[in-house]
């Protein structure tokens, strides 16, 4: 099996123990005036280049002018040495393709795509904020109720893009930017269409993603990878915002990875770590993080109502059945069409926001909550024949 390092979403084969550390950003616009391929050697008509961003392993973000329009735009190109490269210029463009057809209010939009100097460029929504890295750097943890609006927030993209047919396959605190009005999710770079052969077979083996937030199934390398190994990644992600720290530390890429794969090194409850947290965060975070796909949130729709049961103060429902308990609850679900926004809660908004709990009820869910009301009846009636008799 191959192991890998992902930065800038394109993924790269590397000895297992060449990084200690992967998939981090640099600091938003602390480069001014930017050298080299930035002020000069990079032309891209329409647009003026102001600042850079971001230096990645595969390329450099910056921030530009639309002159068009005078909006600030974010301008991702790939590097020269990649550029050169035709499996990474088809990646790169691929990424365009996929993103280019994403409209969420928790989503980077796409605005352009094209090649400059044969560097293959994609020109996106410019949005202010830190990401969740730099969050966590700044101000150590973040508390529970703002932790669990930016989870919902995500795990709505995530039912956006699952509905669409991708996976992103590459979740962590540095491809979520917080922003005042909300949060959103970057870098499509490893993003891809479940059931694609071609895709498929061309990474078969590699471990795609990155060592602190990647799923079980990531690790071994498996083709077949679903939105429950992104719902994994957030869990990771909400892991590492609330305490700190990573699930699983590692001095290198092959033991941070070894720690996600193996069953047998136990995850260290969250409340344990951070007093502050409720049982019932835990709970989630367990259920999100389970070592089989079968143990976690068969779908965002069901992460999303017990997220919103926490934010209404009540104990999350899902994360606390165990699966043989959902399974046959699931048979015979309908497949409803649902929405394919979902109704944003901001890190910033106050409590009372309303959150039409209804719509996010899984039909099993009312299923079960019927069953237990006829149950009830059933039980009094029984009670009242032997009072009489």
């Amino acid at each position: 099996m191959r192991s890998a390092e992902i930065r800038e979403g394109v993924s790269v084969g590397l000895r297992a123990d060449s990084h200690k550390s992967v998939g981090m950003l640099n600091s938003f616009d602390t480069v001014r005036n930017p050298p080299g391929v930035g002020s000069s050697e990079l032309k891209i008509p329409g647009y003026e280049i102001l600042s850079r961003i971001h230096d990645g392993a595969m390329g450099t973000v910056f921030k530009a002018r639309q002159l068009s329009v005078d909006r600030i735009v974010a301008i991702k190109v790939l590097g020269a040495r990649w550029a050169r490269d035709a499996d990474h210029a088809e990646r790169f463009c691929r990424e365009s393709l996929i993103a280019a057809q994403l409209l969420h209010p928790n989503i980077v939009a796409t605005i352009d795509a094209g090649v400059a100097n044969g560097r293959p460029y994609l020109i996106m929504e410019y949005v202010q904020g830190l990401t969740l890295l730099e969050f966590i750097e700044q101000r150590g943890i973040c508390d529970e109720t703002t932790a669990l609006r930016i989870a919902l927030d995500i795990a709505g993209a995530l039912r956006f893009l699952n509905q669409r047919g991708l996976t992103h396959r590459d979740i962590k605190p540095a491809n979520i930017i917080v922003t005042p009005e909300g949060v959103k999710l970057i870098d499509l770079g490893l993003a891809r269409p479940l059931g694609d052969e071609t895709w498929a077979v061309a990474e078969a083996g590699m471990a795609v993603g990155t060592p602190e937030y990647i799923s079980p199934e990531q690790t071994r390398g498996q083709s077949d990878l679903d939105v429950r190994s992104d719902l994994y990644s957030l869990g990771a992600t909400l892991f590492h915002l609330v305490t700190g720290r990573v699930p699983y530390g590692g001095t290198s890429v092959a033991e941070a990875m070894h720690r996600h794969a193996s069953a047998q090194i136990p995850l260290p409850a969250p409340e344990s770590l951070n007093n502050s947290l409720t049982s019932g965060l835990g709970a989630i975070v367990r259920k999100l993080m389970a070592w089989t796909r079968e143990d976690r949130y068969r779908s965002p729709d069901d992460l999303i109502f017990d997220l919103t049961r926490m934010l209404r103060g009540a104990r999350p429902l899902i994360a606390d059945f165990a699966p043989d308990a959902l399974a046959p609850l699931a048979v015979g679900e309908a497949q409803d069409a649902r929405r394919t926004d979902v109704g944003v809660i901001q890190p910033n908004c106050a409590d009372d926001v309303p959150v039409p709990i209804d719509d996010f009820m899984p039909n099993w869910v009312s299923l079960l909550l019927f069953s237990a009301l006829t149950l009830s009846l059933v039980m009094t009636a029984a009670v009242l024949v032997v009072v009489s008799g």
